[in-house]
């Protein structure tokens, strides 16, 4: 960093990486850049002309969108930059070598580190493409060993937990002196990522140590896995974790989740290359197709949404090859045809697990460029539900807009999306109609109520959703009412002349 530098900055401040890449720069005097997010590409742009940024912190998943966004404009941008940091979250190595090959001349980093940690680890990549695969060196006044189980220092090359020594570690969890006590020893830090370090002192890591898949005795990382599938056609990206063998003898088995790209990939073909590069116990039970990674706020891949996502396609598919049959598309296509608008309800609370299933299926939905600028609220608290129900209807009323269906609602989701997100109502129907199916399929009944598309902006409406917490930027494309039914609906005819077949075409 120089105190020439014009920093962009579009991570959130209450992120340990944000926040330690503002004080670094204020500390060297460099002119900071404060932009809210990664969502818009044009935005981004024009803070980078006008005010002559030449250096950026960011995260992978905040770069791919803005990547997918600008498209090959990407290098022309990113060109002008003197360094570009990358944080929370490691670039994969095919990533690192193509971001070198694509912005030659640019100082390319990525950082390794935690709350706990700070940065702890440094890399860069466009200069190092020898260690390409590591998470980099120690800092100054940093300190590394490899521990096994019993805290005993490692040799080198040897996979064990990563411990770290130095002024830059945290003095402890707030109130919890026992996980403090655990994680703090004499000293040393010990985190939980499996890691081995080479002759030269670069940390290799290897997924966390929590995350090792136990098959049948054998010790699997799910990073290992990923590292050979990624190298294979097909892949855009993908994640393993650890399930419990469903046939109660392996104790867990690997399962593999996928987001394909361009013709897609073949299970055959990544099964065999596991076996080659690997082993036969690191073969995943299942391949499950995603159309995205679930992710957390700072773009990590979260673990615990996969292990959930599992669980009902675990219900759904009673064999691991289940999504391809016939039996599990007929039941889809029953599920769609046979869901109703239900706008009347039990007086009967809905439960959190289900209301959680709902959520994961919005958030699932397919989103333009992958931006994913909604927000699902949900309301349960019955007097919040009644206010916004009584202005909702006081302020249709005076604008002379039909408020439909919203009768007894036992929770609500207001689906909302960043108006300046040009896909925004496309996004949130899509996401809007995965919550009105599994409601469905959870035997809820559900309702799509549009009219705040409408009114989001009058006073009295925006007033309640900011105490919603919704953003301003925000228009609520759906109020989803939920509950169980109060009784079985008609089932309304469906038109059946809208559909054009056109089979053959002259020239």
């Amino acid at each position: 960093m120089d105190h020439e530098d014009v920093l962009l900055l579009p991570l959130p401040l209450n992120h340990s990486f944000g926040l330690r890449v503002m004080r670094s720069a204020l500390y060297q005097g460099e002119t900071l850049v404060l932009q809210n997010g990664f969502s818009f590409a044009r935005e981004l742009q024009e803070n980078i002309l006008q005010w002559n940024c030449n250096c950026m912190a960011t995260v992978n998943a905040g770069f791919e969108m803005l990547q997918q966004q600008m498209g090959g404009r990407y290098r022309e941008v990113f060109s002008r930059m003197r360094y570009i940091e990358f944080g929370a979250g490691a670039v994969p190595a095919e990533k690192r070598k193509q971001l070198a090959q694509d912005l030659p001349g640019v100082r390319l980093y990525n950082t390794w580190g935690s709350t706990e940690t700070g940065g702890g680890l440094f890399l860069e990549f466009s200069a190092r493409t020898d260690k390409i695969q590591s998470a980099g060196k120690a800092i100054h006044d940093i300190q590394i060993k490899i521990v096994g189980s019993q805290g005993e220092k490692l040799a080198e090359g040897e996979y064990g937990r990563l411990a770290l020594n130095g002024s830059a570690l945290m003095k402890g969890y707030f109130k919890d002196p026992e996980l403090t006590k655990e994680t703090l020893r004499q000293g040393w830090l010990f985190t939980n990522d499996l890691a081995r370090m080479d002759k030269d002192g670069y940390v290799y890591l290897n997924g966390r140590v929590d995350d090792l898949i136990s098959v049948g005795g054998e010790k699997v990382a799910p990073a290992d896995v990923e590292r050979i599938v990624l190298e294979q056609p097909g892949v855009k990206e993908c994640a393993c974790c650890g399930v419990e063998d469903p046939k109660g003898v392996l104790g867990q088995v690997p399962v593999l989740f996928l987001v394909p790209e361009g013709g897609g990939y073949q299970e055959k073909q990544l099964e065999e290359q596991i076996r080659i590069q690997g082993s036969g116990f690191m073969v995943p039970a299942a391949y499950v197709k995603l159309q995205e990674l679930p992710r957390n706020y700072m773009g990590k891949l979260d673990r615990g949404q996969l292990k959930a996502v599992w669980k009902e396609y675990a219900k759904e598919n009673s064999s691991c090859k289940a999504e391809n049959s016939s039996d599990f598309s007929a039941k889809v296509l029953e599920l769609i045809v046979s869901r109703r608008s239900i706008r009347a309800y039990q007086e009967r609370p809905v439960e959190k697990e289900l209301l959680d299933k709902l959520v994961l299926a919005g958030r699932m939905a397919p989103s333009g460029h992958n931006m994913q600028t909604w927000r699902f609220t949900v309301l349960t608290a019955q007097p919040a539900i009644a206010r916004l129900k009584k202005i909702a209807e006081k302020v249709a009323a005076e604008k002379k807009t039909i408020i439909y269906g919203f009768l007894n609602p036992q929770a609500v989701i207001l689906v909302s999306n960043d108006r300046r997100n040009p896909h925004s109502i496309q996004d949130s129907s899509a996401a809007i109609e995965n919550i009105l199916l599994m409601a469905h399929a959870l035997g809820l009944g559900a309702c799509w109520i549009d009219v705040l598309r409408q009114i989001s902006d009058e006073p009295e409406i925006r007033g309640l959703l900011e105490r919603f917490e919704i953003p301003s930027t925000h228009l609520v494309y759906g109020l989803i009412g939920l509950g169980f039914p109060e009784s079985k609906p008609e089932m309304p005819v469906k038109k059946e002349n809208v559909v054009k077949f056109i089979e053959q075409w002259d020239l």
